[in-house]
């Protein structure tokens, strides 16, 4: 059977690393990228990508930006996109969704509710 690919867009190496070993023992593949530009790019390049976990604040192209590029572009529309963050503003919990966001997760987390999102989202 083959793992589902899950896509960790993060600034923080250290989240990238938690969310990683938190799914690889969940049997999940993880594809890491640093920013939102970087994102994109392992969007376009890793086939069959089933989730996304996007952080809201980072360097170059934060995750809100990257989501309005990719509803913009009209790209990668099947893919669940949850947000990861430590914000709670209401407006840009508003703009994520307008934006396609379908979760927003407050930082820190427990593990269970990584795995949980993973399980629910990438089901056939």
């Amino acid at each position: 059977m083959q793992k589902k690919k899950v896509l960790i867009v993060d600034d923080s190496v250290t989240m990238r690393q938690q969310i990683d070993l938190t799914l690889t023992k969940e049997g999940f593949e993880l594809i890491e990228a640093c920013d939102g530009e970087d994102g994109i790019k392992k969007l376009k390049e890793v086939e069959n990508i089933k989730l996304v976990f996007l952080d809201v604040n980072m360097p170059k192209m934060d995750g809100l930006e990257m989501l309005e590029e990719i509803q913009r572009k009209g790209i990668f529309t099947d893919v669940p996109f949850i947000m990861l963050t430590t914000e709670i503003d209401k407006r840009k919990i508003q703009r994520a969704k307008t934006a396609g966001a379908k979760g927003w997760i407050i930082k820190p987390f427990e593990p269970y509710q990584i795995i949980d999102v993973a399980n629910k989202f990438t089901q056939d």
